[in-house]
């Protein structure tokens, strides 16, 4: 909005006037196109409203059409104008160039901060609170407001100073619980401490006997140990460690003699030694048996069909029967084995109820007390087992 005329000292040209407020340009702007100028914030509202014309011609204007116009605000600058402030009794008129400045210093503006110089040195916000201010009453109100203020801050501190002592009162329980907790502790750990000294010295004493024991045992050993033994393999004679584990003096053996295949038993008389123990677990009175003899078994694997019959009728004719559920397994056998140890390892391995059983190779019935080499059964042969339900 433009200035209002009456505030200029001398007369304004109707070239300094807007059209649209009908008052003295203020941050004139002009329109390119027509060179008409208005004022910057009138121009704006008008467009604001969709009227996209000049407002004196009704030429097309667009935002990109206007420029401030460096004549006509020069020549605005040079006018004499009197104060904003001028009806609160401000006499100055200034060039309205050095306007701004002046309103920012000027006395008289009803906003401005002023202090009061009755005595009381109290900033007011204006010059109204300035008119109307009293020392007395304002600093009863002042006195009043920091006594509330200062009643309200007495109450928080008595009740931060309750709730300290709420708080230090539960410190002390807490604490009074952990000494007695830690009192505790320390009689419990002296009481283990004890119980660990007892072992210690129980340990030290076992660990004493034991060294006496093994000095006693080296002392004995050194006397009593036996260095070999001797076992039969074939047409020859090997010493071995008798306290060695056995399976571990077979693969040895194997490698001396370059045996590929097969596997080796040994034995003591009739019985065979098992692989996890040694000759001298075998042995009576510390003194092993000498009459050990090593023996190379032929191994084949041989596939059992397991066939379980319905009846015991159809085991006379077991080739003319399909009445039954064939099962294959694989199993590595001894060639010297009996067919009848062949059976017997069969049905347990399988939980075979049936107490007649039939073993064939191809067409041939074997018989129980003959072994597989007898019937010339070699690696991956076939082998038919008859049971019935």
């Amino acid at each position: 909005m433009g200035y209002e005329i009456t505030r200029f000292e001398s007369s304004v040209d109707d070239e300094l006037i807007c059209s649209i407020c009908e008052g003295v340009l203020q941050n004139p702007i002009q329109v390119v196109t027509c060179e008409h100028v208005f004022c910057s914030d009138c121009l704006n509202d008008w467009l604001d409203k969709g009227k996209h014309t000049c407002p004196l011609d009704r030429e097309k204007v667009n935002r990109d059409d206007l420029k401030t116009p460096r004549i006509v605000s020069n020549l605005l600058a040079k006018l004499s104008i009197k104060c904003d402030f001028a009806g609160y009794g401000c006499p100055v008129v200034v060039r309205l160039e050095n306007l701004a400045k002046h309103l920012a210093q000027c006395a008289f503006n009803p906003n401005k901060p002023l202090r009061c110089e009755k005595g009381c040195g109290l900033i007011l916000a204006n010059r109204v609170e300035f008119d109307e201010h009293n020392c007395m009453e304002k600093l009863h109100t002042l006195v009043r407001g920091q006594s509330e203020q200062l009643e309200a801050q007495q109450h928080q501190i008595n009740e931060l100073r309750d709730a300290f002592k709420n708080e230090n009162k539960k410190f002390d329980e807490e604490f009074k619980k952990i000494q007695q907790l830690v009192t505790s502790f320390e009689f419990k750990l002296s009481v283990e401490q004890n119980k660990s000294q007892k072992l210690m010295d129980c340990m030290s004493n076992c660990a004493k006997e034991m060294q006496s024991c093994q000095n006693k045992f080296k002392e004995y050993s050194g006397n009593n140990r036996v260095k070999s033994v001797c076992i039969q393999f074939k047409d020859s004679s090997i010493d071995v460690d008798p306290y060695q584990r056995i399976g571990e003096i077979k693969q040895n053996l194997m490698k001396l003699f370059n045996i590929k295949s097969g596997k080796l038993k040994l034995f003591n008389g009739s019985n065979e030694l098992e692989d996890l123990k040694s000759i001298m677990d075998y042995s009576v009175d510390n003194k092993p048996d000498q009459r050990l003899s090593l023996v190379q078994c032929d191994e084949v694997q041989v596939f059992v069909k397991i066939r379980v019959m319905n009846s015991k009728e159809n085991m006379r004719h077991p080739y003319l029967n399909t009445d039954f559920l064939p099962k294959t397994v694989a199993l590595r056998m001894d060639r010297n084995g009996l067919i009848g140890q062949l059976k017997a390892e069969i049905k347990l391995i399988h939980n075979i109820q049936s107490e007649e059983v039939l073993l064939t190779y191809g067409t041939i019935t074997l018989e129980d007390e003959f072994d597989l080499k007898y019937y010339n059964i070699t690696d991956g042969s076939f082998i038919n087992y008859y049971a019935h339900l």
